[in-house]
């Protein structure tokens, strides 16, 4: 065998190893464009679209307010009206009285109130004809917790209350006008069981009230005999109708 035939035979293996190995390539080559997914570009909203809202970092919104009956938030008044019994040593000279008050102030939040008081009682002493007077007024500090109980209607409120206080008697002897003043701290608790309606809340208030005199002025037929040292402590409990608005 020649070389050139030799030649002529080899080139034809090559040709066909070639083709073989093309067409291997390309069937390779197809099934991985098969498989091949082109990443498009993101799809973004049209011009004009409300974007979302996100919180900025670190904020933190906190529960919704609370809206309740229009008695457990903003200004307080609780007017009340009742009887006051006194107790103790001085009880002995003095009988029922009536009395009446209110308390004005501003809930704080659901709560917790802070108000001042305000109390007339209208003392009843013993034995004495019906032409004597003898009222004492109360101006005191007064805050209240307000306590609810469960998950209904009713509410405990409780607190304490502190301040001062004026007693003024006014009486006859033989034609003489007189009129003793007393005056001193005053100290007590407020207790009470109020049920909704409403608006507006309806029930009882307990108080105790102590009067510690400091001293005490006197007036004859409109002339001042002056003033004096006064001491003791006058103590009251008294039972009430209350309406908190």
């Amino acid at each position: 065998m020649t070389k050139s035939s030799l030649r002529s035979k080899n080139g034809s293996a090559h040709v066909l190893l070639g083709l073989a190995v093309g067409a291997f390539s390309l069937l390779l080559a197809s099934s991985a464009f098969a498989q091949y997914q082109p990443a498009y570009p993101p799809q973004y909203p049209p011009p004009g679209y409300p974007p979302p809202s996100y919180p900025p970092p670190g904020y933190y919104q906190g529960p919704p307010p609370f809206y309740g009956p229009a008695y457990t938030r903003g200004l307080l008044v609780m007017p009340y009206v009742g009887f006051a019994t006194p107790v103790g040593g001085t009880s002995d000279g003095y009988d029922t009285g009536f009395r009446i008050g209110t308390l004005l102030g501003w809930h704080l939040n659901r709560l917790l109130s802070m108000n001042v008081e305000f109390t007339l009682d209208f003392l009843n002493p013993k034995g004495v004809s019906s032409d004597v007077s003898d009222v004492a007024t109360d101006f005191s500090f007064s805050p209240l917790l307000h306590l609810p109980l469960g998950y209904g209607p009713l509410q405990l409120i409780i607190g304490p209350k502190i301040g001062f206080f004026e007693e003024n008697i006014s009486y006859s002897i033989a034609g003489d006008s007189y009129n003793d003043s007393y005056s001193g701290a005053m100290f007590g608790v407020n207790v009470g069981l109020l049920a909704g309606m409403g608006n507006i809340a309806i029930g009882g208030l307990f108080s105790y009230t102590g009067r510690h005199y400091s001293s005490g002025c006197e007036t004859v037929d409109n002339y001042d005999n002056g003033c004096t040292y006064a001491s003791g402590t006058f103590h009251t409990v008294s039972f009430n109708g209350a309406i908190l608005f």
